[in-house]
């Protein structure tokens, strides 16, 4: 029974590695100022630098330039993006 136990788990983790996209190469140039910030913040969250810039990409692009329907219906709110 342990055996299967952990097969199915193993079976779990490539599936969950497997489903994950994949990530783009991205090169980019920082200030040192703001590479110690963010070399800081993963240190303190526990996560790549490269997760973490990610995420912040992400957050700022996505209200704007996100999927079409939740930016109609703010549109059509009149709601307006800072």
């Amino acid at each position: 029974m342990f055996a299967s136990t952990r097969a199915d788990a193993m079976q779990g983790i490539y599936t969950q590695v497997m489903d994950k996209p994949k990530l783009k190469p991205f090169l980019m140039r920082l200030h040192p100022a703001t590479k110690e910030l963010l070399d800081k913040a993963a240190a303190d969250q526990h996560r790549s630098v490269s997760s973490l810039i990610d995420q912040c990409v992400r957050e700022q692009l996505q209200p704007r330039y996100g999927e079409l329907q939740p930016r109609l219906q703010r549109f059509l709110s009149g709601v307006r993006q800072p």
